[in-house]
């Protein structure tokens, strides 16, 4: 048992920084990209307006 809580805290500590910040990272591309989608569609609406 104490070898292996030893192991996952080594592996973890390994792993930590990097695993939380490609996450975080991940997470303010997808913000990004559903802005532009927002964008995007906006844009279309107005123009299929125009064109009514």
């Amino acid at each position: 048992m104490n070898n292996a809580l030893a192991v996952s805290v080594v592996i973890g500590a390994a792993l930590g920084k990097r695993y939380f910040s490609t996450f975080d990272s991940a997470q303010k591309r997808a913000l990004k990209l559903g802005a532009a989608i927002s964008d995007t569609d906006k844009k279309l609406k107005a123009a299929q307006g125009v064109i009514r």
